[in-house]
């Protein structure tokens, strides 16, 4: 028993030993962990940022249009003097900014669907090597013209609900803001990038 006893204690004592190798070996012949600068890792990633804006963007604009739209008639004020910044009254805008081009949807349709197009392109070619702010940026910007193209094409005309009545300033919409932070957004990352580049020079 003496003998077993002595046995066991230095099969135990040798035991961290071999583990240690063993998990050596295992380390040295594991393989490389993912490269998450990989280009393609970087642009699917980019990607689903993207068009995870676009969805959420664009129903958060369908959800309050519908809702505006199918509750109150054009002229009502819903909400008013908030804050004595904006108000919020239903307009049905059959042009764009202060009513320009009334009546021409055909011609607002088309030109919509290009700008559409070419930010689509530009988002998929630029995730490539674009920042999640810039992504954001474009989600924001295409949900915002899709969100209006798809008034234009199923009413006939974008559905309109907030008024600033601190300035003379048309009748907007959630859409109408996505596009705005998105230029905004872009316009600031690009200027500091330039800055950046302009010191490192």
């Amino acid at each position: 028993m003496a003998g077993e006893r002595t046995y066991t204690d230095t099969e135990t004592s040798s035991a961290p030993s071999e583990g240690a190798t063993s998990r050596s070996v295992l380390v040295s012949e594991s393989p490389e962990q993912p490269d998450h600068s990989d280009p393609r890792r970087s642009w699917k990633g980019n990607v689903l940022l993207w068009t995870l804006c676009v969805i959420v963007w664009f129903a958060f604009d369908r959800v309050t249009k519908v809702f505006f739209d199918d509750n109150f008639m054009p002229g009502d004020v819903v909400v008013s003097n908030i804050a004595g910044l904006f108000q919020f009254d239903l307009v049905h805008n059959r042009g764009v900014a202060w009513g320009a081009f009334a009546g021409e949807i055909p011609l607002i349709v088309v030109l919509t669907a290009v700008v559409c197009v070419l930010i689509l392109a530009f988002s998929l070619y630029w995730a490539r090597s674009a920042t999640r702010t810039e992504m954001v940026a474009l989600g924001l910007l295409f949900a915002g013209g899709i969100g209006n193209l798809f008034d234009r094409v199923t009413l006939g005309y974008v559905v309109d609900f907030i008024t600033p009545i601190f300035i003379d300033f048309p009748t907007f919409n959630i859409a109408d803001i996505g596009v705005t932070c998105g230029v905004i957004l872009l316009a600031i990352v690009w200027v500091v990038q330039i800055v950046r580049e302009g010191k490192k020079e």
